[in-house]
């Protein structure tokens, strides 16, 4: 089975990647080598304190030891990478010129929240299939493309996004936000992955943007598989977010696509024809007839998202 990958970061308009508050692992444009076999995105809350480093130690975190994630409780997981960022912020805060906003900020322990999704695979079994485990918390999913259609890890429609989400925080709490973890046979219920399947990790803005294209019947898998280079995926987002009808929003975006050997005729076909006009082509499918509200105005902006208060015995959503 000829596995392949491909990772990329897209900032907000305007900014430079190293402001990027999306994280990946691997690195992007580490691409096309069959030897990794483990990704994560994360992506910092914007009003939560140094919310981007928060992301970037969190997939880092995973990179250093995937399977510790599946086969640790999660709080205690999470501990290494808490400490890590403490130590980098309080560093930061003793530092010469720094501003009095960062120094109150550790001192009052403010903390950073991020979401998080990741995937691990295993070697092919015997039947050429193989066995994956993920873990989602928040509003960055998990797309898995098989033949008989497309599945999203944990929100499953354009309207469940909001600016209030589960994320992961870099101070422990008595009540954590927990993600939802997936295995494959026979630790769980899911299946293997098949040739011609596909996975996809994306943050928020993407997430949102690919359900809702999908709601529209006009989805753009096989865009994204086709996307080879970084300049080739920012001219993407660009064109994405000139849309005059559904846009994606102009937030920060991290990609990782994962593809076992050529994909499904259906995947290969979805692709995205890029108009900043009223339609795209000629007899395209109007959002007026979807039954989705999300799909009738522009996407509103979650760039301000702010973690979501967690009540005793209440699940995060």
């Amino acid at each position: 089975m000829n596995l392949s990958h491909r990772c990329f970061l897209a900032s907000k308009p305007g900014e430079n990647l190293s402001d990027c508050e999306d994280s990946i692992f691997p690195e992007p444009e580490s691409n096309e080598s069959d030897a990794i076999h483990s990704f994560a995105v994360s992506d910092g809350t914007t009003t939560s304190f140094f919310s981007g480093l928060w992301s970037k130690i969190l997939t880092a975190h995973f990179a250093s030891d995937p399977k510790a994630a599946f086969d640790t409780e999660w709080s205690q997981w999470l501990k290494l990478a808490q400490q890590a960022w403490q130590i980098e912020v309080r560093t930061i805060a003793s530092s010469t010129g720094v501003s009095m906003f960062t120094r109150n900020g550790v001192r009052e322990r403010r903390p950073a929240a991020a979401t998080f999704a990741a995937l691990l695979f295993e070697d092919p079994d015997k039947d050429n299939t193989i066995p994956w485990k993920a873990v989602v918390l928040g509003d960055s999913c998990l797309f898995l493309l098989r033949h008989d259609g497309h599945r999203s890890m944990q929100l499953t429609r354009s309207d469940q996004f909001s600016n209030w989400v589960s994320a992961a925080e870099s101070y422990a709490t008595p009540l954590p936000h927990l993600p939802a973890f997936h295995f494959s046979r026979p630790r769980g219920d899911e299946e293997n992955l098949k040739e011609g399947d596909v996975a996809i990790l994306a943050t928020d803005a993407l997430s949102r943007w690919l359900l809702l294209r999908a709601e529209l019947e006009r989805p753009v898998w096989g865009t994204l598989l086709a996307l080879k280079s970084q300049s080739e995926f920012e001219k993407f987002v660009s064109d994405a977010r000139s849309q005059k009808t559904a846009p994606l929003e102009p937030d920060d975006v991290a990609l990782v696509v994962f593809q076992t050997g050529p994909a499904h005729e259906y995947i290969e076909k979805a692709v995205f024809e890029s108009n900043s006009g009223d339609s795209e082509g000629a007899g395209a499918t109007q959002p007026a007839t979807t039954g989705n509200p999300a799909a009738n105005s522009h996407i509103p902006d979650s760039a301000t998202a702010s973690i979501a208060p967690l009540p005793p015995n209440e699940p995060a959503t």
